[in-house]
């Protein structure tokens, strides 16, 4: 008889070519983290166009001690906030899932600047 594989609490048991069923597309599969730094704007939509869903982290520190929020927008809800009070020289992360298709963007209050951005797409 043929063996097929399983998993169980170890790993895989059995004959692991002979899995099937198991997703060829998603977030991590095929993908690769890429610095974006230079290709993105904060106050601009993109739009996830890639097929799969996307990560993107972003660094940033904001210099102003004007309150405000510093925002990340997925597929028009507010999927990220920070409050940038009185504290200058903040910094601060963000980290997100963009959906297939779905557009994303950032707006930081004025004195904020994002040093990094990166995706894995």
């Amino acid at each position: 008889p043929t063996e097929v594989a399983q998993f169980n609490s170890t790993g895989i048991v059995g004959d692991p070519s002979q899995l099937t069923g198991l997703p060829a597309s998603g977030l991590g599969i095929g993908q690769t983290w890429q610095l974006v730094t230079g290709s993105r704007a904060a106050s601009t939509t993109y739009t996830n166009t890639t097929g799969k869903p996307i990560a993107i982290s972003i660094r940033a520190e904001t210099t102003s001690t004007t309150p405000s929020d510093a925002l990340f927008v997925v597929g028009g809800v507010n999927a990220w906030n920070r409050y940038c009070g009185s504290i200058a020289s903040a910094r601060f992360s963000i980290m997100a899932i963009v959906p297939t298709g779905a557009t994303y963007s950032l707006t930081i209050p004025t004195g904020t600047v994002f040093d990094q951005w990166a995706e894995l797409r």
